[in-house]
């Protein structure tokens, strides 16, 4: 018995694949050092999303935010209104600020920082931190309001068989 053969189909060399057009939007901003107007697009964001993590892994000596976008000539206003434009900027900044959290809190229970700046400005690196700092401050405002006077009112109980009554020069 033969075997059927199948002719596989051949793709020509000369199809012409569509591709989408991708217009990318170049917008200046200032430079801190010079004060020239520098270009950036949507791939230097990425670039720079990428770069913020990697920095906040990477380098021992990074204990703020503002260190990385200043040492890149670019300045906090300018970083905060990137963050809100572009997401993927703003979770990388979240994330380098987290990184970075663990490693003012790490440095600070090793006795390598200063415990009372760090445990200062914790709220600002770790989300956790800052509910527990609110949540300590609620408890003191608690314990004012429990050291008010309060006054309690009850009907009298009324007599019982089972229980004798009590004489008043007991």
């Amino acid at each position: 018995m033969r075997k059927k053969t199948v002719a596989l189909k051949k793709v020509d060399d000369n199809t012409i694949v569509e591709e989408k057009s991708h217009i990318v939007r170049w917008f200046d901003y200032q430079c801190l050092f010079t004060g020239s107007l520098k270009p950036m697009n949507e791939v230097g964001i990425k670039r720079l999303a990428y770069e913020v993590r990697k920095w906040a892994l990477e380098d021992p000596n990074a204990l703020r935010l503002s260190q990385f976008f200043h040492k890149m000539g670019i300045s906090g206003r300018t970083w905060r209104r990137w963050c809100i434009e572009f997401p993927i900027l703003q979770e990388a900044s979240e994330e380098a600020r987290e990184i970075i959290g663990e490693r003012r809190e790490i440095g600070a229970l090793n006795n390598e920082y200063n415990t009372g700046i760090v445990a200062f400005t914790m709220p600002f690196y770790d989300t956790e931190w800052k509910d527990e700092t609110v949540r300590r401050a609620l408890l003191k405002e608690g314990s004012n309001e429990a050291k008010a006077t309060v006054v309690v009112t009850m009907t009298p109980i009324p007599n019982s068989p089972l229980v004798p009554e009590r004489k008043n020069d007991e």
